[in-house]
């Protein structure tokens, strides 16, 4: 991964933008219309620490996942007339591929953990947007 996003291809941009943004704007835009609000519907959209700092990482995922970001809080206003929650998790480091000497990283275990507590939530509630990380990380220290 490249630290100038000036040195970053289109292409590469295109992808991310294309799978963090535009994907998860589709798959809301398609099931939105089918959640029934007896149910005390909710869409939690998992974003990444990324969406509200700039690491010296990929700038590419940083700028798709900023606009998933913001995208998130505007669905959220324009579901809410219709009684659907939307709630943005944004995870620091994951401990994705179960690294045993990656001790410092959230596990997908305690995200599912917090899921599972959103989803047992009362209907009228909702946890606009959480932050989520290991208890040695600092986030927004990049």
């Amino acid at each position: 991964m490249l630290n100038n996003i000036l040195q970053e291809e289109q292409e590469y941009l295109d992808n991310a933008f294309n799978l963090n943004a535009s994907s998860t704007f589709n798959l809301i835009k398609k099931v939105y219309t089918k959640m029934k609000i007896e149910n005390n519907p909710i869409i939690i959209n998992i974003t990444s620490i990324s969406a509200n700092q700039i690491f010296r990482c990929s700038s590419a995922y940083t700028i798709s996942k900023h606009a998933e970001s913001i995208m998130s809080k505007i669905l959220r206003r324009d579901l809410s007339d219709l009684g659907i929650r939307l709630t943005e998790i944004l995870p620091s480091t994951v401990n994705s591929y179960n690294d045993l000497n990656n001790k410092n990283s959230i596990l997908p275990e305690d995200i599912a953990d917090l899921v599972y507590f959103m989803l047992s939530n009362s209907g009228n509630v909702n946890l606009n947007t959480v932050y989520i990380s290991h208890t040695k990380e600092v986030p927004f220290l990049s």
